[in-house]
């Protein structure tokens, strides 16, 4: 949280500290997410944490859902960086449910970049609906993502473990 609001040249800190909420406890990162997003804030950091919203939860569950919401605002919002980094977190969260939004929003985009992105994103995420095959690629691999993190946080809980029977015990 601390990281984010540094300056750094291209926001390269910024850019890290997102790409590492996003990783982190989603509702926690959701949370400090939607302070960067207020108006009030720079555009590099509204157009960041955009983008870390997108890889936040598995696809459908209540936390997507939530930052889907959020999402949604950045579409609307005054710079058109920005409107291009919301539309990326929609091609992150990879919901072909959300193809005929970004089209819509094509459709009365004034800024011809950001109209030809989301074009080009609805057509990604509606040819996502055409592979369901893919679709439960994905989620396999969300899975198995999270079966290997599991893994991994119980390797770190017996390593806990035997360090500490392995330790003499203080005499009483």
């Amino acid at each position: 949280k601390k990281l984010v609001g540094k300056y750094s040249p291209h926001h390269v800190v910024s850019g890290a500290a997102f790409g590492s909420m996003a990783r982190m406890d989603g509702k926690a990162s959701l949370k400090v997410l939607r302070k960067f997003i207020s108006p009030a804030s720079d555009r590099k950091l509204r157009a960041g944490a955009y983008r870390a919203m997108g890889r936040l939860g598995g696809k459908h569950s209540p936390l997507q859902e939530k930052a889907l919401t959020l999402m949604e605002k950045g579409l609307a919002d005054p710079s058109p960086r920005v409107r291009r980094a919301a539309i990326d977190a929609f091609e992150l969260a990879g919901r072909s449910d959300k193809a005929s939004l970004l089209r819509r929003v094509a459709d009365h985009e004034p800024h011809r970049r950001t109209q030809n992105h989301a074009k080009h994103v609805a057509k990604a995420l509606r040819n996502l609906a055409t592979n369901p095959v893919g679709d439960l690629r994905d989620r396999l691999q969300e899975v198995e993502d999270e079966k290997k993190g599991l893994e991994r946080r119980i390797d770190l809980l017996e390593k806990r473990l035997s360090v500490q029977r392995n330790q003499p015990h203080p005499p009483r």
